[in-house]
């Protein structure tokens, strides 16, 4: 379970809620059953890793991993037993007698992912443990966090402003905006679905159009459609990946911008008074100029309306 949402909308304020580190000012945590207002943060068991790593410098990658079982007096040969196991899962072998200054940041966020996975909770929190990791690193990372985590059946409630992030290790998402729940889905439902334009914005991205009743369809963009509009609903949400160019399209626009991405074109187009974005394959955008006129439309089943 993710928590996302900008800087300063309360999402590590409810995990420092979970963990222990804050009181609630109204309402209950329950866990099990149980309220954990009342209950300790020593006897919840719900280790967190940081976005910095907070290792123990004079201590080995063995010795770290050691010490919260030590702490709760675990006897010396379940230690060993465990911390050999966690070694393996986590990949840390060769480096189980460096020093923290020894190793890189990937594998140093390792070491912190041990030593609170080797206390076996019920509950791991992890508070934006990949922010300080470059690029491609962050995505491996990512991919081993949810390996871990589904090897082993821990429940993980995890904390980052990166949608991307959160796309890819969740099952489900808590979307937050200014202390509020915005929506609460899996990552395929807030993408394909979103509850409001906050949400629709803040994962991936989105054009956000009005639309207009149009017989049994609807209009938007110059173009109709034969989707008959709900009571209530006045906008469409638009994504540049549900687009497609094609002569018989339903939209005609003029090309503004156009930026190469890799695995795509990213098209900038003007329809009237308003801009949409559109993603095309390289061979296609490749052709396409700037101030070229172009025509497109949407699948259909694809359209979400709010």
């Amino acid at each position: 379970m993710t928590l996302l949402g900008p800087s300063g909308c309360g999402k590590t304020t409810l995990l420092r809620i979970i963990a222990g580190f804050e009181a609630a000012t109204s309402g209950t945590l329950l866990f099990e059953g149980e309220n954990l207002n009342i209950i300790p943060i020593h006897k919840r068991n719900f280790p967190m890793v940081f976005q910095s790593y907070a290792l123990f410098p004079h201590m080995t990658v063995e010795q770290n991993i050691a010490y919260g079982l030590k702490q709760k007096k675990v006897p010396a040969s379940d230690i060993a037993a465990r911390v050999d196991k966690i070694i393996d899962i986590t990949g840390l072998g060769p480096n189980r007698s460096k020093h923290p200054h020894q190793m890189s940041g990937g594998q140093q966020q390792r070491v912190a992912l041990a030593r609170a996975m080797v206390l076996e909770p019920k509950v791991m929190l992890f508070d934006e443990p990949l922010s300080n990791l470059d690029a491609n690193l962050r995505i491996s990372m990512r991919e081993e966090i949810r390996r871990i985590q589904q090897s082993l059946g821990i429940t993980v409630v995890y904390v980052t402003h990166d949608q991307e992030e959160a796309m890819a290790v969740s099952d489900r998402i808590v979307v937050m905006n200014h202390g509020v729940v915005e929506q609460v889905g899996t990552p395929t439902e807030l993408y394909l679905k979103p509850a409001s334009a906050f949400v629709a914005n803040f994962i991936g991205q989105a054009d956000i159009v009005p639309i207009n009743s149009a017989g049994q369809g609807t209009s938007f963009l110059s173009g109709t459609y034969s989707t008959a509009l709900n009571q209530g609903m006045t906008h469409v949400v638009l994504r540049p990946d549900f687009a497609i160019i094609d002569i018989n399209g339903k939209h005609e626009g003029r090309v503004i911008r156009k930026t190469y991405l890799g695995a795509n074109w990213k098209l900038l187009v003007r329809v009237g008074e308003m801009e949409c974005s559109l993603y095309t394959p390289p061979r296609t955008g490749a052709d396409i100029k700037v101030e070229q006129l172009i025509r497109f439309s949407y699948q259909e089943d694809m359209l979400h309306f709010l």
